[in-house]
């Protein structure tokens, strides 16, 4: 059955592409788990020894049979029961396991190349190739660990849903051959390529990832990771989410240089919304209406567009929060979140996003956390969500969560432009718990990382007033009201829960600042 769909219940297995389908819908997958199936749906009602399975998914590596156990357990909890009430896969005690379903084969898939060019070029998102990481160790057999990382960045990156990415069986023909990364991007019709090595010395291990633009060769990124081998698996898991953290921030760089680059009349409602995220950096109203109006443009090219609704609704609320706290700018950022959460999109930035502006104007953190969730349950190593969902957090009251989310952001995309963001929620949650000089030195660090946002001064002058600093406190004070004269503290009391507002606003009367 090598090469064809395999069905059964609801779902499609790709077995070439390495991929699976619940009612048309991609699943995350591991690459170990996918292989797992593959062999268990190519035969059917036959009992797979321990020993072949183990092969099949680890291919020559020394594993213990608690791993495959692992493996199967969480395979038989993601496709749950078929109608019969029983296991898709069955245990045979002390032999293996048999797949119990029936299979049904769908037409064999093709493999011609300029099939996969045509496919790539005619969708319009960006689209990338991860090429097979050499083996630079001079210990022999190290490959089965590097092209376990590689699979797993493409199924990481794969979640990525405005990211065209190249299935596994099609990059990795490409394994222990030295190529122009020109002639990959032209071969399989990507804008970008990633690949690296892997060097192993005693039990310490060294991964370099590099990004390249397949049309020109140039470098965008490149990055070393180093880890221990005392626990290999969790060492793979690190790296992987490490790079996948990083790569979608560099890729959608390249594509705004590569929207500038376009003439007017041919842009196109992605290309409008790249246009717009320049503008989106400061958080402040002046540029926020430059960028509106590239996205009401491109919804008025693409009016279902989620992401597009989505940073529009955050553009409205800077305006709205450090604008003046004009209505209209409100209720325009409550109806573009509302697009985007009701949508059926699968942009994890983008659910992100509406929700945090959610929980900033209606207060509504259930809604807020909820989409925070679920762009984290599509994409776990999106920075855009865990920055967001630390702050919604935080200010939903839920310290232990918003700590959680802002050290794990910064330690996947410690340059990531929302990066003040986790030391804001840090802060917030210090200033709830009466700890004031701690929410001050986070305060003034996410104020170092973005000396643009207004109430950045106000809240980070608040916890200093609060730990009895206040000439330095009365010195923010000033330069956020030369930037926002507007401001009014009880702003603090819409957009947080009053454990944490009333603290700022007490920070803030000792300022004298306008309630």
């Amino acid at each position: 059955m090598s090469g064809q769909k395999l069905v059964f219940g609801p779902f499609v297995l790709d077995a070439q592409a390495g991929s699976l389908l619940c009612r048309g819908e991609s699943v995350a997958i591991s690459y170990r788990a996918v292989r797992l199936l593959i062999a268990l749906c190519e035969r059917p009602g036959e009992v797979l020894s321990k020993s072949d399975l183990i092969e099949a998914a680890w291919q020559g590596a020394a594993v213990e049979e608690g791993n495959l156990a692992v493996q199967i357990s969480a395979l038989r909890k993601l496709l749950g029961q078929p109608p019969s009430g029983k296991d898709w896969i069955a245990t045979v005690p002390r032999v293996g396991y048999r797949f119990t379903g029936p299979i049904e084969c769908s037409a064999t898939l093709g493999s011609d190349h300029a099939m996969r060019i045509e496919d790539t070029q005619a969708d319009s998102r960006p689209s990338i190739a991860v090429l097979p990481f050499s083996n630079l160790s001079d210990v022999a057999g190290q490959d089965y660990f590097a092209d376990g990382v590689v699979a797993d960045i493409i199924t990481g990156l794969s979640r990525i849903k405005w990211l065209l990415v190249i299935a596994r069986n099609s990059s990795f023909v490409y394994k222990g051959k030295s190529v122009d990364v020109r002639q990959v991007g032209s071969q399989l019709g990507v804008r970008y390529v990633l690949a690296g090595g892997v060097r192993k010395a005693g039990n310490r291990l060294r991964i370099n990832a590099e990004l390249l633009d397949a049309a020109t060769g140039a470098h965008l990124w490149a990055e070393r990771f180093d880890g221990d081998l005392m626990d290999v698996f969790e060492l793979q898991d690190d790296i992987t989410e490490k790079v996948v953290a990083v790569v979608e921030p560099s890729v959608q760089k390249s594509e705004i240089e590569r929207s500038r680059r376009k003439r007017p009349e041919s842009l196109d409602a992605y290309d409008l919304y790249l246009r717009a995220v320049p503008y989106t950096a400061s958080q402040m109203p002046a540029d926020a209406r430059v960028a509106m109006q590239y996205l009401e443009s491109a919804l008025r090219i693409d009016p279902n567009y989620a992401a597009a609704h989505a940073l529009l609704s955050w553009c409205h609320e800077w305006c709205f929060a450090r604008g003046g706290l004009g209505e209209h700018d409100k209720l325009a950022a409550i109806e573009h979140a509302r697009a985007a959460l009701v949508s059926s999109t699968d942009d994890a930035a983008a659910l992100a996003v509406a929700g945090f502006v959610t929980t900033m104007l209606s207060k509504d953190h259930a809604a807020g956390l909820t989409a925070t969730e679920r762009a984290l349950h599509l994409n776990p190593s999106c920075a855009t969500a865990m920055y967001l969902g630390s702050l919604t957090n935080a200010f939903a009251g839920r310290p232990t969560v918003a700590t959680a989310l802002a050290e794990r952001a910064l330690r996947l995309s410690p340059f990531d432009l929302l990066a003040y963001q986790a030391h804001f929620a840090r802060g917030a949650v210090a200033m709830q718990s009466k700890r004031y000089a701690d929410a001050a030195l986070h305060l003034q660090t996410a104020l170092q990382l973005n000396s643009n946002l207004s109430s950045l001064y106000f809240a980070a002058g608040a916890a200093l007033a609060m730990s009895g600093q206040l000439s330095d406190a009365r010195s923010l004070a000033r330069v956020g009201l030369q930037m926002e004269p507007t401001f009014r503290y009880q702003m603090f009391s819409e957009l947080m829960v009053s454990e944490l507002a009333d603290k700022l606003a007490e920070g803030c009367q000792k300022l004298g600042l306008p309630k």
